[in-house]
């Protein structure tokens, strides 16, 4: 019996091609009878099938096989047709460049042909030139001689005259050719009255210019006072400027004496701390009131009046003295460091804003500012520090006391980077005013350049008009005819000279008031900056006291305390002073 399996086997291997036996296999599938072993007696007939289709296939292949060979000749075929158009097309490409060749002969020829006819035609433009002089020289040479004959004319009348006295029988004669000749008189002398009028009207214009020009240079001498007045006010800028150079130096030196107040005042606060952590060893070794009283200054304070050190917590009726006392230091100590750091803060807020950053003209060097920098931020960090463990031995109601005394002070603090703020702005709006102010006066100086090259060029339109004057005296042989149209050529050219001249000027004179009015704002605005400026300092002067008197103004011992921190305020301003002028010097 055959199997299924063979039956593949053997069309694989008579085949050899996958596709061949993928074909085979689709046909064996689509033909019945074919099972797999120990199937249905029908096998016999299955095999005659298979044996049919194998002659089939090889049918097919031959016939393919046929087919191929008809391929191989159609493009053996079309690949001599192909090799014929390429032959054709390097013909037709040769013809091309042939003919693209004698195209660029052709070219050259016409350029030739033109530049030869471009040359006959200049020789004949200079001749025609020529010609032209060679008429005109004639035209003269008419003109001298019509002029000589009227002379000889003139002579001859002289003449006749003479005749008629001698020979009265030619009286009628001479009558007639005298009359002809006074009609010719008198044609030329109206002539001549003509050409006379036209003169007296040239020299009219001739006026008018002149007034015009003396009303320019009235017109330039106000521009120069004009530009005088700038340059004043520009200088009275300039020393605004520096007043508020010197503001900003005052600034600087407030900001110093801020810092060693800012050292003396921490120097108290290391002083504070160690009462404070005496009194807290105190407050936890003994509860007694009497202990407390008789150890510390804060407590004698607060016995003395604890409603008024403490105004943020009100102690209870019902609380001890102990209690009193204990709440009403702390509180007191609170606002002393509240203050500290307010002030600390303040010190690190003008050395990290950007005003610190603009050139202040300070004397100190970078590795002296570095020093004071790191020294400050230091100190600032041991205060931080010295109110966290205060704010530790503090109670509940002196934390809450002291929260709403930091988010005081913090409120002042957003208030004071507002104001520093609005002062880098309008520093800001100050320089670009200044740069504005320099643009200003360049664009003066220009127009004032224009003005004069415009002056210039009106004295050369009057020195070639009296040129032009001189050769009209010169040329009298000319006609009339010829000199009052060359006249009028002149005059309505020295019109519209005129009027572009008098645009020109009313432009520059627009530009010149525009630009004054521009740096009459941009002065109006730069003291209305200035004067922010000084509201702003006065303001900043009136906070830093506002603050400085609430932090004091509910102690009794308030003189005492102020009189203590002068003194040790003068000491610190001293000893730094001396330290500053070694380090300058």
């Amino acid at each position: 019996m055959v199997t299924k399996m063979d039956i593949k086997a053997a069309n694989f291997r008579e085949y050899g091609d996958v596709e061949d036996y993928c074909v085979s296999g689709d046909n064996m599938a689509d033909t019945p009878g074919v099972r797999e072993e120990g199937g249905y007696p029908g096998e016999e007939e299955e095999e005659m099938d298979v044996f049919a289709q194998l002659e089939q296939k090889e049918k097919d292949l031959r016939l393919a096989a046929e087919l191929g060979k008809a391929l191989l000749e159609k493009n053996e075929e079309l690949e001599i047709k192909n090799g014929q158009i390429i032959e054709e097309f390097a013909q037709k490409m040769e013809e091309l460049e042939q003919e693209k060749y004698e195209l660029f002969l052709r070219l050259e020829k016409k350029e030739s042909e033109y530049e030869n006819t471009i040359k006959e035609l200049q020789y004949d433009i200079s001749q025609l030139r020529e010609e032209l002089q060679s008429h005109q020289q004639q035209g003269s040479t008419r003109v001298k001689e019509s002029s000589m004959a009227i002379r000889e004319l003139t002579l001859q009348n002289e003449r006749l005259t003479e005749d008629m006295r001698v020979a009265t029988l030619r009286e009628e004669e001479l009558e007639a050719e005298n009359q002809t000749l006074r009609e010719k008189i008198s044609a030329r002398s109206s002539s001549m009255h003509a050409h006379v009028g036209q003169l007296e009207h040239l020299q009219q214009e001739i006026n008018e210019l002149r007034s015009k020009r003396q009303e320019l240079e009235k017109r330039h001498s106000i521009v120069l006072e004009e530009k005088h007045a700038l340059t004043c006010s520009l200088e009275e800028s300039q020393e605004r400027i520096l007043m508020l150079e010197k503001s900003k130096r005052d600034v600087e030196q407030t900001v110093q004496n801020q810092e060693r107040d800012l050292l003396e005042l921490q120097e108290n606060n290391v002083q504070l701390q160690a009462q404070l952590h005496h009194m807290s060893t105190n407050l936890v070794t003994s509860s007694h009131p009497s202990k407390t009283q008789s150890l510390s200054l804060f407590s004698e304070i607060s016995q003395m009046s604890p409603d008024h050190i403490s105004p943020v917590t009100s102690p209870d009726s019902s609380k001890t003295f102990l209690h009193d006392s204990d709440t009403s230091g702390g509180s007191f100590l609170a606002d002393l460091m509240e203050e500290d750091e307010y002030e600390c803060d303040d010190d690190d807020i003008y050395l990290t804003s950007p005003i610190s950053q603009l050139p202040l003209h300070s004397t100190l060097s970078d590795s002296q500012f570095l020093e004071n920098f790191q020294y400050s931020s230091q100190l600032y960090h041991e205060d931080k520090e010295v109110m966290e463990e205060s704010q530790v031995c503090l109670d509940g109601e002196d934390l809450v006391s002291v929260s709403e005394l930091s988010k005081h002070i913090s409120d002042l603090k957003d208030d004071l980077r507002g104001a520093q703020g609005d002062l880098d702005r309008l520093k800001q709006e100050m320089t670009i005013r200044d740069s504005q102010l320099e643009q200003k006066t360049q664009e003066l100086k220009n127009l004032t350049g224009k003005l004069s090259l415009q002056h210039d060029a009106l004295s050369a339109v009057q020195q070639e008009r009296d040129r032009y004057h001189s050769t009209l005296l010169r040329e009298g042989c000319m006609t009339e005819h010829e000199i009052v149209q060359q006249a009028r050529q002149e005059r309505d050219f020295a019109i519209e000279k005129k009027n572009k001249m008098e645009i020109q000027l009313a432009e520059s004179k627009f530009e010149l008031s525009s630009l004054s009015d521009q740096l009459m704002e941009a002065i109006q605005q730069k003291m209305a900056l200035s004067q922010e400026l000084e509201q702003w300092q006065s303001d900043m002067e009136r906070l830093f006291d506002v603050h400085i008197e609430k932090t004091f103004q509910n102690d009794s011992n308030r003189q005492e305390v102020c009189q203590e921190l002068k003194k040790s305020m003068q000491g610190m301003r001293k000893s730094k002073s001396a330290i500053n002028f070694s380090t300058y010097h």
